[in-house]
């Protein structure tokens, strides 16, 4: 039976992964779980080495990869490895210590609020931290 997934294998762009250096096999190197959620646009799993570009010079740096669409295009989102750092700010929700201080230690802030995307439509997210990449991450 096959499973219906938001992009299908032949969408992802091999091209652009091949360009930050993720070799074309890596899905093969996948299980059927991680496959499933890295082609309905969630972060991959595991760390992947990709090459950056920093001041003129190349690094290799892990990072989460994901496919998203912009416009009638999908393109792949890296999400390097970075320092933690809760903003006050974040979609429109200003967060109180106490809501710092659980993003922090405890990597969840243990409630649902309310947040506004980029259209300004407002609803309710979860928010959380990836554990490997530290990234604020609402769902």
């Amino acid at each position: 039976m096959e499973q219906n997934t938001r992009y299908k294998l032949e969408d992802v762009p091999l091209s652009q992964l091949e360009k930050v250096g993720v070799k074309r096999d890596f899905m093969e190197k996948m299980d059927q779980r991680e496959l499933t959620d890295f082609l309905n646009g969630f972060r991959s799993q595991k760390l992947y080495t990709v090459n950056a570009k920093i001041n003129d010079e190349t690094y290799r740096l892990p990072a989460k990869i994901r496919l998203h669409r912009e416009g009638d295009e999908v393109k792949v989102r890296i999400h390097p490895i970075q320092r933690l750092h809760i903003p006050d700010q974040y979609m429109g929700h200003t967060f109180t210590n106490e809501e710092k201080t659980a993003l922090i230690n405890d990597r969840n802030m243990g409630k649902v609020i309310e947040l506004q995307d980029l259209s300004g439509k407002k609803d309710k997210y979860f928010i959380g931290v990836d554990s490997k990449t530290n990234e604020i991450i609402p769902l």
